[in-house]
């Protein structure tokens, strides 16, 4: 309807193209087809924009570039949404690393937080996940994590080249991938870290308010949320650490701005008006963006210290930390600044028709050409998923898997915060002791805590002086030493121990 498509591209007549002041620098985000980035073939077009290949164009389509925009985001918006199938899949992923850290800390629960809780996540996003156990407070994080890391890897949810430990970040994590047998997954775990979790279901509030306050602005926000994602992880600007904006960031930017609501059902307005806002109109010198009370703006000085407030750089409060600015760490904020003004200029020539896109090739992607494209990564996400919903093999291993009855994993022996403390104080550092993966031979029960000289640890020490005594450390049964070096011997013999370090365990290799 080429007429419609002219009354809508009325409400942004107004706005400039071209750079607000000459001061700015010029920006090339890489993405132009004439820099070769993005050449004219069909098959490139589909591999950048995979979404344009359902929408069946043609060269002489006359309908107006707004109406293409509107078609484009559509399709776009279907294809990164994840399928059923596709999110089941996922579900049965963390199923496993469920069943793998019950069998360590039996007590533990494991909860999603992140995009993956939100359903916001991309072809490719990986999962936050947090490791709550209350009987592990006292431990310290990153000896958890090493103790994880060691677990993946014994069990065969992770290849060493795919595992690194994040120890110095303010949340200590470890990432990994799981092997193909479990998906080929990307996690980020960590350990008793609340604020997570709580900042999903703040996201979760924030998104069903908006929808209360006006029908479609969930999906709406959604649309916002997932362009931002692809344009900036295509940049490489997705990453706190590396000073770009993370998931939550991009989310609060999402929903923060409930739109008028005369734009309401024009799907290219709501996007235009979006990147205007954050490209060109907002001021980021003297204005906060809060989700508070559905979203909006507050003067920056109002809450932020005056040396942190003259920043010209993008403020959010933290949904869960009122006090804390979430965007803080993003230090490559002008590069990201610039990005989005790129694009915005690029979406905004198409949709006007000005410049070199005065009439646009209706087969090219809008988008595309605004440096809003799928990464490779993406592709084989979709291909590898395909080919895991159609073997069934996760779905089978979600469900018969058990990694202790395997003899892959054990069980922790868990130590009160009494107890560590204890043996803290008694200089032990980590007590240890050595367990088989499978059922303990251990003629008693074990008590839930050992020292540092466990009864199998002290028979090693003392073995060649023959100087062990049943009663000179704590759990020693009266058994000979000869009895003990017996069992020591064929302990090790068994498969390669293990070391308890308090609520943790340290995989050893057999002598």
């Amino acid at each position: 309807m080429p007429d419609a498509g002219a009354g809508l591209a009325d409400a942004f007549a107004s706005l400039a193209v071209e750079p607000p002041s000459s001061s700015r620098p010029s920006t090339n985000t890489g993405q132009s087809r004439s820099n070769g980035a993005v050449d004219s073939e069909e098959g490139r077009e589909h591999a950048l924009a995979p979404w344009m290949e359902g929408l069946k164009r043609r060269k002489d389509d006359t309908r107006h570039p707004l109406a293409l925009l509107d078609e484009e985001l559509d399709a776009f918006v279907t294809w990164t949404r994840p399928t059923n199938a596709e999110h089941q899949l996922r579900l049965l992923a963390f199923r496993c690393f469920q069943t793998l850290v019950k069998a360590v800390w039996p007590s533990a629960t494991c909860e999603l937080f992140g995009s993956m809780a939100t359903g916001l996540y991309l072809p490719d996003g990986d999962f936050d996940v947090v490791i709550f156990d209350s009987r592990l407070m006292a431990t310290p994080s990153v000896s958890l994590l090493r103790t994880l890391r060691d677990v993946l890897l014994r069990a065969g949810f992770a290849q060493p080249s795919d595992v690194r430990l994040v120890e110095n970040a303010k949340v200590p994590l470890v990432k990994f991938r799981s092997t193909r047998k479990f998906g080929s997954f990307d996690f980020d775990v960590s350990f008793n870290s609340p604020k997570g979790p709580m900042g999903a279901r703040e996201s979760l509030r924030l998104l069903e308010e908006l929808e209360r306050k006006e029908a479609g602005n969930r999906q709406r926000a959604r649309m916002m949320i997932l362009l931002l994602k692809v344009l900036l992880a295509h940049a490489g600007l997705n990453e706190v650490r590396y000073g770009g904006l993370g998931g939550l960031s991009i989310f609060c930017m999402g929903v923060s701005d409930t739109f008028p609501s005369s734009l309401l059902g024009k799907t290219a307005l709501d996007v235009l008006s979006f990147f205007t806002k954050y490209a060109r109109t907002f001021d980021y010198r003297n204005h906060t963006i809060t989700t508070a009370n559905g979203g909006g703006i507050i003067q920056k000085s109002d809450w932020l210290p005056r040396t942190e407030a003259k920043r010209a750089q993008l403020s959010i409060v933290h949904p869960v930390d009122p006090q804390r600015d979430l965007s803080s760490g993003s230090y490559e904020w002008d590069a990201i600044h610039e990005l989005l003004f790129a694009s915005t200029r690029t979406l905004l020539a198409y949709a006007l028709g000005r410049g070199d896109l005065a009439r646009p090739d209706p087969t090219r992607s809008a988008l595309a050409d605004a440096g809003i494209v799928v990464s490779p990564s993406m592709l084989e996400r979709r291909r590898s998923n395909e080919q895991l919903i159609a073997s069934g093999e996760l779905k089978t291993l979600a469900e018969t898997w058990d990694p202790v009855s395997l003899g892959l994993v054990p069980t922790a022996q868990y130590a009160s915060p009494a107890q560590l403390a204890y043996q803290h104080n008694q200089r032990f550092g980590f007590g240890t002791y050595y367990l088989t993966p499978s059922t303990p031979f251990y003629p008693h029960a074990p008590t839930p805590y050992y020292y540092a000289q466990s009864t199998y640890h002290y028979a090693a020490q003392r073995q060649a002086t023959n100087t062990a005594s049943p009663s000179s450390h704590p759990g020693a049964s009266a058994r000979t030493l000869s009895q003990q070096g017996a069992e020591l011997q064929a302990h090790s013999q068994a498969s390669p121990p293990l070391a308890y370090l308090n609520n943790t365990i340290e995989f050893r290799s057999t002598p």
